[in-house]
């Protein structure tokens, strides 16, 4: 039997202990706020902002955007950034990829504060979670989001072998280190890898974050695998949907577990995203990360 995960339960378990962890520090006198840089007009942009805000917002986390001209420079993006960087009241702070051609992401990412790098995209973060430092690390929130996902249904990585379609540092990099820190055996290909089947169909678990639709067919997947889809892609149909790299339809023939476009990934991203900020809150005063309850499903596959 397939199931095909929708992950909104979870979801909500998370963040009924989100708004109980600001409650909690709110009691304290310590308010997480998470500020949003947006430089630009990219209209998927605004409509990332404005989700983030209503998030953060229902569950008494405050939020700031900070909405900049196109033609910034490096030098006044920077100098933005470190405000925002020395302001007491953000706990959080984020860059909203993507920047504007003229402007270089690396250095953007480099300059946020790792304290309130609630993306876990700069360098010190994104180090730590390769080395498998868990107490400070604030991992990227998509990548969190897929092992809590993993935890919920009780899946035992250890000695499995796990395939990861995608690199990016968003995604695929911190994913693949993830899986590889929980003992599982892990092939990072991408959607340039020739013969990419070759992979897939060994695979106990392959998760896929490339941005190519339907990517991912029922030939690809061995009987039983668990499949993650975290592509997502305007309907080509043009209807007014997504869908991920992965024929979830044709895929649920074999695989025991597959995650959905939309409601799959997606919900745990956002819950992820909010968890992040409660934590960085509490690191930057001296506490440690929140202990997050993931209840287990029980699921057979």
């Amino acid at each position: 039997m397939t199931h095909i995960l929708r992950t909104r339960p979870l979801h909500d378990h998370l963040l009924a202990q989100v708004q109980k962890e600001a409650e909690s520090l709110a009691a304290q006198g310590l308010q997480p706020h998470m500020a949003v840089v947006q430089v630009g007009e990219n209209k998927a942009s605004s409509v990332y902002v404005r989700k983030k805000k209503e998030a953060c917002e229902s569950h008494d986390i405050a939020f700031s955007h900070i909405h900049l001209r196109n033609d910034i420079s490096q030098p006044q993006l920077i100098e933005e950034i470190q405000k925002l960087n020395n302001s007491p009241q953000i706990t959080g702070l984020i860059i909203q990829l993507p920047l504007p051609a003229h402007l270089n992401r690396e250095e953007c990412l480099d300059a946020i504060a790792t304290a309130k790098d609630v993306d876990g995209l700069g360098p010190t973060n994104a180090g730590r979670a390769s080395m498998g430092m868990t107490s400070k690390t604030i991992y990227p929130a998509t990548p969190l989001g897929i092992m809590r996902i993993l935890k919920w249904i009780d899946y035992d990585l250890k000695g499995k072998n796990a395939v990861m379609i995608g690199r990016s540092n968003l995604v695929g990099r911190p994913t693949a280190d993830l899986l590889g820190a929980a003992e599982a055996t892990v092939m990072v290909c991408h959607k340039e890898t020739k013969g990419l089947k070759q992979f897939t169909q060994q695979a106990d678990l392959v998760v896929v974050a490339t941005g190519v639709p339907h990517l991912i067919g029922k030939d690809h997947i061995k009987k039983g695998a668990v499949v993650i889809d975290v592509g997502i892609s305007p309907n080509p149909q043009g209807e007014k949907t997504v869908i991920g790299d992965v024929d979830t339809a044709a895929v649920a023939q074999v695989a025991s577990i597959v995650t959905p476009v939309p409601g799959g990934v997606g919900p745990m991203t956002v819950a992820s995203l909010l968890t992040n900020v409660i934590d960085a809150t509490r690191l930057q005063n001296n506490m440690e990360k929140a202990s997050w309850d993931i209840p287990h499903l029980m699921l057979d596959f």
